[in-house]
């Protein structure tokens, strides 16, 4: 029987060896994770006593961290804070000496440029408010919560006919 042939102007050409995108894919895989977001970040700082309640990020050495420690200052990490879904997404107590270590499994944290809100507080105290980027994770700064005695205040409950005004 005689086999059909085909010119070899008509067959596609397809090389020995085709290329696999597993390498690449275990590559991009491997960075993601070593950037971060994957549960290694964290925010780290102390609560002290202060003549006006505010918060920032300030090197380690910064001399106001050796204040007066606030013990069971309540601190909670917004994420999207200038968006409606605005989210809680992690919270935490102070120590007995004002310190914290908060954990923040959440995707880009440090790394991605977005608002996150910071807040604070406690009875007796007035409470501590930060809008801001979170700094890198190699920047060696702590986030600094200094808390003014006073009235004190629950954390930060956005007015909602704000809300709306503001994202119509």
């Amino acid at each position: 029987m005689n086999a059909l042939r085909v010119p070899s102007v008509c067959r596609p050409s397809v090389p020995k060896s085709v290329p696999t995108f597993a390498p690449m894919w275990a590559i991009l895989v491997t960075a993601l994770v070593t950037l971060g977001g994957c549960g290694d970040y964290a925010v780290v700082g102390r609560v002290v006593q202060g003549p006006m309640s505010t918060m920032a990020f300030v090197p380690s050495n910064d001399p106001r961290l050796k204040g007066i420690g606030v013990s069971t200052a309540e601190i909670e990490i917004h994420r999207d804070a200038t968006r409606p879904n605005s989210r809680v997404v992690a919270r935490s107590l102070s120590q007995d000496d004002g310190s914290f270590d908060i954990p923040l499994a959440e995707f880009g944290a440090g790394w991605m440029v977005e608002e996150w809100r910071i807040t604070s507080s406690r009875a007796g105290y007035a409470p501590a408010d930060l809008l801001t980027q979170m700094p890198s994770k190699g920047d060696g700064l702590v986030l600094m919560i200094m808390m003014a005695p006073g009235r004190g205040a629950t954390n930060y409950n956005p007015d909602p006919l704000e809300q709306f005004e503001r994202f119509r």
